[in-house]
């Protein structure tokens, strides 16, 4: 529900989104490849294997090495999600502001994700997220 934003947060907050995206759709790979019985965290290995070898790039964590952040690379990452794992939650509260305001105390994982959301223009803290969340 993180990347369901108006058109005024996604011009505002894309490198943020992008990057959740990316977060995501990366999370959602390493799941795939669990699920098959053959788990591997090489993003190179894993396009070879689904037949994308875009995903290399796409999924890198290393700057330089993944697209800049544009409104084509968000809709190719969402929608590269939602082939991953089925429909992607809406977004009730439409903005991402609300959306973390909303689900601070409820549901805390979606709020922290959306605050990475926000960027900063640094890599993701991985080590402030508590755990998978899809």
């Amino acid at each position: 529900m993180i990347l369901d934003v108006t058109d005024g947060d996604r011009s505002t907050y894309l490198p943020g989104l992008v990057q959740v995206a990316r977060y995501l759709l990366r999370t959602a790979t390493y799941a795939l490849a669990l699920r098959d019985g053959d788990p591997c965290f090489s993003v190179e290995e894993l396009a070879v294997r689904f037949g994308q070898p875009e995903l290399a790039s796409l999924l890198s964590s290393h700057s330089g090495v993944y697209p800049e952040p544009t409104f084509e690379v968000l809709a190719d990452l969402s929608g590269r999600l939602s082939s991953a794992v089925g429909s992607l939650p809406r977004n009730r509260h439409r903005s991402l502001r609300a959306l973390i305001v909303a689900t601070s105390v409820s549901d805390p994982d979606v709020s922290h994700l959306a605050t990475f959301a926000l960027g900063n223009d640094a890599a993701l803290p991985y080590t402030e997220i508590p755990k998978v969340v899809l």
